[in-house]
């Protein structure tokens, strides 16, 4: 999930432009360089005029722009300060500006910074190099850790001091390990990482706030700074906070550290599979811990950047998701998203085994949250929609579940689908069974009752409906309150889902739509209670629910071409047995519940010890009681083993982890081995009466007997299933309710989206 961080600072449109706003320009500090030395007299530089002289290089003729003003200073000075942090880091660029500090922006005093940011950096480097040394001295680490601290973006707000300390401690002890790795241009790999396991401290931090003062949230943030006075002064009354600062630490480096080894070993077979044979260095130019749950001792997916290459670092086994929607895989075997047809949503996987059998891999970055990504013409529609139809038939033959909007990726404007950890599950077998045998009757008012019942219960049970209706994601973790001028400010509880976001534009009027209903406010019409509501248009799902529905058909109709003619299918069922599928006993937004009882109950107490008892589990959890009580798939002495697990994990700060081999009984916390327990026949591991292979088997032979008739009562059903979805009103109203200052990626693309101002007027009903 993603923290809720202050948004980049940008520059405000002229008025009359309602709630748009303009990017800095992007500006190289080389060009900056060559400009300054080209004109060393000039004392107002405008970035319009270095762009155009630049231009003027490629070409381009070449006029100076208008008399600087106050804005355009202001722009140029932020423009130039960006292109110093992008070559040295921030620390650095706001050290070297406010060494001259000025109004405007000068060739001179451009000069002056390069100069003065060469020798920081110098001096910088020389220090990293010491402490990377076998044999550094504490005072080498630490003159290098002076560095990392000053580069690392902490929370923004005067709380934000109280987590200097903890924050060097976790960070100091990965270092020389980062430094090896680092090949960012000002060496700023581990304050990057720092900044983000800031954020994760300030969660907890807000928490303790919440325990030194329970009406923090009314008072100014300085104020109650000051009474807390330190670090220290805070974790003698809540010292709950300085054992999940720990917790989160000990996570954090472990993650890292193995992250680092692996991605270290696996250098030339990430270039050579992710690469596009561009810039490939000994090393990572950029790395970010994302902010999905915490797992296997606090590992998390993270996006990694080694030059030109770009991939997805995923701490599971990623074979499954490989078969289901791989490209060009290492075995030879089409992928179930290639057999069904849609060839071209697939995308490259790098699955990986440790020497001690545990199971990693690397997936292809796919970007998204630009207008390239997510706009696409009416005449692409119909085929994107086609190419959705024919995935959904892949999942389903799959067994996929948890097939949402957070886990389909609209890329270079085609739908992929991720996280397809969930696959041969009995629970989509059997409706898909089902559906497919009301499907093989003739007709009637009963047959189509339940053919429309079993697909209803199909598609819902995948999760599909919610890439048609949700824009927002709910988290109980995320916090209570963000800090802004001051203030603690309630937060809204959740997160906005931009991945699946779907514009199109028309190719004949020009006219914009999306997916979501989300137009820019000043796009909308007032409804009588003066908020604000779209013209009221189809849906997408409605508008194009024939070309979902016939890619369904097309799909399956593939899928059994496949299985008869060279027993893909099966291949692919027989081909997964040793792999590992995700397992929930218990839903994730569950498990979350019972974590935040745990640190509710952690944080409450004012003695050390109870503290470390309550994240130990000894003090009992509640909430978890209750969830594992009313499961029904397990009993006894089972039941028993399975929550002293989730205990275990939960005391970390893990989101429980189960996984299962598919050929197994067995129950594997966070992967490993299996879950065992006491019977009186000995020790068992049997979790499941049986193991996965048996559903997919036998839907191998519904598969092959699928006749045109049963093919063209699935395609209208499904036609009639996409024609009562649509995105939901209260989303909508979600998102309008963010804060200014709450990042929002939804917001920023839809801001791009219809930055043309001739838009709003195409809007109007």
């Amino acid at each position: 999930m993603r923290p809720w961080r202050a948004r980049r600072q940008r520059t405000p449109m002229p008025s009359g432009c309602g709630h748009k706003e303009r990017d800095m320009p992007n500006i190289d500090l080389n060009v900056f360089q060559a400009y300054a030395t080209a004109h060393a007299g000039e004392s107002h530089i405008n970035v319009d005029t270095v762009q155009r002289w630049n231009a003027s290089w490629l070409g381009f003729s070449f006029r100076a722009a208008a008399p600087a003003t106050a804005e355009t200073d202001q722009v140029a000075v932020q423009t130039f300060r960006d292109a110093l942090a992008a070559r040295y880091g921030a620390h650095v660029a706001d050290a070297a500006l406010n060494a001259a500090p000025a109004t405007a922006l000068s060739a001179q005093r451009i000069l002056d910074a390069v100069t003065f940011a060469d020798a920081r950096q110098a001096e910088k480097t020389a220090a990293f190099a010491r402490a990377g040394a076998p044999a550094a001295s504490p005072a080498e680490i630490a003159r290098a850790m002076d560095f990392v601290m000053a580069d690392v973006a902490l929370p923004q707000g005067a709380h934000g001091v109280l987590l200097q300390a903890p924050l060097r401690d976790a960070l100091q002890p990965l270092l020389a390990h980062v430094l090896a790795l680092d090949a960012t241009p000002a060496k700023t790999l581990l304050a990057s990482l720092g900044a983000g396991l800031a954020a994760r401290f300030e969660n907890h931090l807000l928490r303790a706030m919440a325990q030194w003062d329970p009406a923090f949230d009314a008072r100014a943030v300085s104020d109650i700074v000051a009474e807390i006075a330190s670090y220290d002064e805070l974790i003698a009354r809540v010292p709950g906070l300085d054992v999940c600062l720990g917790l989160e630490a000990t996570g954090f480096r472990g993650s890292v550290s193995t992250l680092l080894d692996r991605v270290q070993q696996d250098l030339p077979d990430l270039h050579a599979r992710f690469g596009n044979g561009g810039h490939q260095p000994a090393g990572l130019t950029a790395l970010r811990l994302t902010d999905s749950d915490p797992h296997k001792g606090g590992n998390r997916v993270a996006i990694l950047a080694l030059g030109d290459t770009r991939a997805v670092y995923k701490p599971r086994d990623v074979r499954i998701d490989e078969a289901i929607s791989g490209s060009e895989l290492a075995s030879g075997r089409r992928s179930l998203m290639a057999q069904a047809g849609a060839q071209g949503i697939t995308y490259r996987f790098l699955p990986r085994v440790a020497a001690d059998g545990t199971h990693y891999g690397y997936v292809q970055h796919l970007p998204h949250g630009t207008v390239a990504d997510h706009l696409i013409d009416s005449t692409q529609a119909p085929a994107f929609h086609t190419q959705l139809g024919r995935a959904f038939a892949a999942l389903m033959v799959a067994g996929a579940r948890d097939i949402h909007h957070e886990n389909m990726i609209v890329s270079g404007g085609l739908p992929h689908f991720s996280d397809l950890e969930f696959a041969l599950s009995g629970r989509t077998f059997t409706p898909l069974a089902q559906a497919l045998a009301a499907a093989a009757q003739p007709g009637g008012e009963a047959a189509d009752a339940a053919l429309r019942d079993a697909l209803d219960r199909l598609m819902k049970g995948m999760q599909l409906e919610k890439i048609f209706e949700l824009s927002t994601d709910t988290n109980s973790l995320l916090p209570t309150h963000h800090v802004h001028d001051n203030a603690f400010m309630p937060a809204p509880g959740l997160t906005d889902v931009v991945e699946s976001v779907l514009a199109i534009r028309d190719a004949t009027t020009g006219v914009i739509t999306d997916n979501r209903n989300l137009r820019p406010l000043d796009a909308r019409v007032a409804d009588p209670l003066g908020r604000h509501m779209q013209p009221m248009t189809p849906a997408f799902s409605q508008t194009y629910a024939a070309d979902v529905a016939r890619g369904m058909r097309d799909g399956l109709a593939a899928l059994q071409k496949a299985q008869n003619a060279r027993n893909e299918y099966l291949d692919f069922v027989q081909n997964a047995g040793d792999f590992q599928v995700r397992h929930h006993p218990i839903q994730t937004s569950d498990q979350r519940l019972a974590l935040g009882d745990l640190l509710q109950t952690g944080f409450s107490q004012r003695d050390l010890g109870d503290a470390c008892d309550a994240f130990e589990g000894r003090l009992g959890n509640a909430q978890l009681d209750t969830l594992v009580q009313a499961l029904d798939e397990c009993d006894g002495e089972a039941k028993q083993a399975l929550q002293r697990a989730m205990t275990q994990a939960l005391g970390v700060l893990d989101v429980p982890y189960f996984s299962r081999v598919v050929n197994e009984t067995s129950l594997r916390p966070d992967g490993a081995a299996p879950l065992a327990w006491d019977t009186p026949a000995g020790r068992s591991t049997d979790y499941f009466p049986q193991d996965l292979t048996a559903a997919p088997q036998a839907f191998a032979t519904t598969l092959a007997g699928l006749t045109p008739a049963t093919l063209a009562r699935i395609e209208s059903a499904v036609e009639q299933w996409m024609q009562l979805r649509g995105p939901s009103v209260s989303e909508r109203y979600a998102i309008d309710s963010f804060a200014q200052y709450i990042d929002s990626p939804t917001l920023a693309l839809i801001d791009a989206l219809y930055a043309d101002p001739r838009q709003a007027a195409r809007f109007a009903p």
